[in-house]
């Protein structure tokens, strides 16, 4: 009665893990030992090369990309050091295995840099996580339930599984004008932003497609202005090569690995801003479905059967949330501030909190910023900034969240404040998991049984299915039988007529 035995491709979370690592950095500053410096302001990125899964462990290596602001021997002209540190660190995860997949995010939690005899002295901590897959071959039997005498219970179960991808590394140049309005004397460094806003191919190959938010800081021979900053959006499209089959649907990201800025005066076009930004872009293939799978099954006539199932843990939901909110907060300088020039805010500490349709978000940020007094002396405002912002989304509880901080904005509002803005967005990994009850075997089981009237107690959490396997009738017949008995849950006592099986 119960047909052939198949295997169906599964894909199962195995693991979720979060791990810190230390990056330190070092570099030279131009210039005399006897000259004074002063850091302004530090800051630093991060983007993950790859990460692969290991025996008890997922390894992944990275890049931290610091920026320093800074003055040296002139205390009103700033300058700036950007150096980047590459890293490596092993991610814990006693139930990961080699072949496995591993997906990993990172996130730089806190940043400082010092000035040590002509040398200038950097650190990060970054927050790691990693998701763990493995697909495995569960197996299943299948049922003709026309078949007379043949009672079968069916699940609908939803999985989605990761069925191909690909990744690449591009480096993009592009040319920008600034305006002549804009006393810009040098540029000191640039920072940015990448979105992703079209994903789109098919088998073998994926065209992404989205911008790249420049923010570049000059400097100027304005002493009431010594830093000045621009914004430029540098679109880009780049083919991706991808492996394995062909999906229902593909998810993209991309990373920004490296960028340079620099401008010069064009004797016909003016000063000219040059941008070169490397992008590693990373694609996933996900196939979804949605099938009816034989939970259970018994026999009312001829031969019983004894159906075993098996317990298959499934991914039902495989997807990024991103959701962004606008964050803004007034620090006190202690002092009258004429310009606010720059700032930067780094995400110490994230706590989610998902809710339905929802999710709050609350820590601790660390901000820098860099303004001028009345006397056009430069300073730097440190400060703690707590915050709670509700993201309009939904993921799962335990998920793990990071936060990514751009268009930053500082200006003077009243004598010795300074209101900062800034956009935050948060990116997720959101994985949902359950669990697939499905007949995995049967076969012919002994059984004695007898026709006659039966009054029967129902045990705790059983279901009218189970009292009608137990006696080998239909839940139609046993429903016939107690009339009006099924409508409020199962009675305290249930009548069962049951006549010998053909």
């Amino acid at each position: 009665m119960l047909s052939d035995e198949r295997y169906t491709d599964l894909e199962e979370l195995v693991a979720r893990e979060q791990s810190r690592v230390s990056v330190e950095g070092e570099v030279a500053l131009p210039g005399g030992l006897r000259e004074e410096v002063r850091v302004l302001m530090t800051d630093a990125d991060c983007a993950l090369i790859f990460s692969e899964a290991q025996s008890g462990y997922v390894g992944v290596k990275g890049r931290a990309l610091f920026h320093v602001l800074y003055t040296q021997g002139e205390p009103k002209h700033p300058k700036c050091i950007e150096t980047s540190v590459d890293f490596s660190q092993q991610i814990e995860a006693k139930l990961c295995e080699s072949g496995m997949s591993a997906e990993s995010d990172a996130q730089v939690e806190s940043v400082e840099a010092s000035v040590y005899g002509g040398r200038l002295r950097l650190s990060a901590v970054i927050l790691l996580t990693a998701d763990v897959t493995r697909q495995y071959a569960a197996l299943t039997v299948t049922a003709d339930g026309n078949e007379r005498g043949l009672e079968c219970r069916y699940d609908k179960v939803t999985m989605t599984r990761v069925v191909g991808g690909g990744s690449k590394e591009e480096t993009l140049r592009d040319v920008f004008p600034i305006s002549e309005d804009i006393p810009v004397s040098e540029t000191l460094y640039g920072k940015g932003t990448v979105t992703v806003q079209d994903v789109a191919g098919g088998e073998g190959r994926s065209m992404v497609s989205g911008n790249i938010e420049i923010y570049a800081y000059h400097a100027s021979e304005d002493n009431e202005a010594p830093v000045i900053l621009t914004r430029h959006t540098m679109p880009y499209s780049t083919a991706v090569e991808l492996s394995g089959r062909q999906g229902d649907e593909m998810i993209a990201q991309a990373h920004l690995m490296d960028l340079a800025v620099m401008s010069a005066v064009d004797k016909d076009a003016g000063r000219l801003l040059r941008v070169e930004a490397t992008l590693i872009v990373r694609v996933k293939v996900l196939s979804h479905q949605t099938e009816n799978y034989l939970r259970d099954a018994y026999t009312t006539e001829g031969d019983p059967i004894a159906a075993r199932q098996s317990a298959y843990p499934v991914i039902s939901v495989n997807e990024d949330v991103i959701a962004e909110e606008r964050f803004k907060a007034v620090i006190k300088t202690g002092e009258n501030v004429r310009n606010a020039l720059a700032a930067s805010i780094t995400p110490k500490s994230v706590n989610p909190s998902p809710q339905q349709g929802r999710c709050v978000v609350s820590g601790e940020m660390d901000s820098e910023t860099v303004y001028t007094t009345m006397n056009d002396e430069l300073h730097t405002a440190k400060q703690a900034l707590p915050y709670q912002i509700i993201m309009r989304c939904d993921i799962p509880k335990d998920t793990p969240v990071m936060l990514e901080i751009s268009e930053i904005e500082a200006a003077p509002v009243s004598g010795d404040r300074i209101e900062l803005k800034c956009l935050v967005k948060m990116r997720a990994h959101s994985v949902e998991t359950n669990i697939m009850n499905a007949v995995s075997s049967a076969e012919i089981a002994a059984h004695e049984e007898q026709s006659g009237i039966y009054l029967y107690r129902p045990q705790k959490n059983e279901t009218a299915w189970d009292i009608a396997k137990k006696y080998r009738v239909t839940e139609g017949e046993l429903s016939r039988a107690n009339i009006g008995a099924f409508e409020n849950g199962i009675p305290e006592c249930v009548t069962v007529f049951k006549r010998k099986a053909l």
